[in-house]
């Protein structure tokens, strides 16, 4: 076996995991860790059995006494699934695995554009899920766009209206943002409204 047969190889591995955490199989485990995300952006210590999937459709996670439902935002009509799945055919055919290289070319956002592309989302969830589920629940968006990244040097303090949720925060690459929380909200949540938090080694 060549060197670049070994390469393959393991990248073949490393995309059919992917394939499974993206499926509806590691939908929890993903939703946790993207809680997970936020609570330690937010440098909060914690166990992670103190973050539990919830069995019923709404919400989608418990921390200690508060309830929170988990958005993943991705750009209008990805198929992410599919996309994974594709190439993992084109991986299997390949002898090269240079042909398989793809150039990384990041698109850089304002914090204020992160603010705008948030919106409509909720907008969304707001004819998706009825007053009182939003009144008892903490909406956390995760921003993960194709290709987007936030340019941190932009931040600068911005208020969404709530649309009823208890509280709306969003998690990036590297940061976390709280837009907005009322009184019934966690500490944690509370102190940190309008607070950028900024951390390396997020998901490690």
């Amino acid at each position: 076996m060549t060197k670049d047969d070994e390469i393959i190889c393991e990248v073949i591995r490393h995309k059919e995991a992917t394939i499974e955490w993206f499926g509806q199989t590691g939908k929890q485990e993903r939703e946790r860790f993207i809680l997970r995300g936020f609570l330690r952006c937010s440098e909060l210590s914690f166990e992670l059995q103190e973050i539990k999937s919830v069995k019923d459709e709404f919400p989608d996670v418990e921390f200690r006494a508060a309830e929170f439902e988990i958005k993943e935002m991705l750009d209008p009509d990805r198929r992410r699934h599919d996309e994974y799945k594709d190439a993992l055919k084109k991986l299997k055919k390949t002898k090269n695995i240079s042909s398989q290289i793809q150039p990384y070319q990041p698109v850089f956002v304002t914090f204020n554009e992160v603010g705008q592309r948030i919106e409509p989302v909720l907008n969304d969830l707001c004819r998706k899920y009825p007053e009182n589920q939003r009144a008892s629940t903490n909406l956390l968006i995760y921003f993960n766009l194709q290709d987007v990244m936030l340019d941190k040097k932009t931040w600068e303090p911005i208020t969404l209206n709530s649309r009823g949720w208890r509280s709306v925060s969003v998690v990036g690459s590297s940061w976390c943002y709280v837009f907005a929380a009322s009184m019934e909200a966690p500490q944690f949540i509370t102190e940190n409204v309008s607070r950028f938090r900024q951390k390396t080694g997020l998901w490690d």
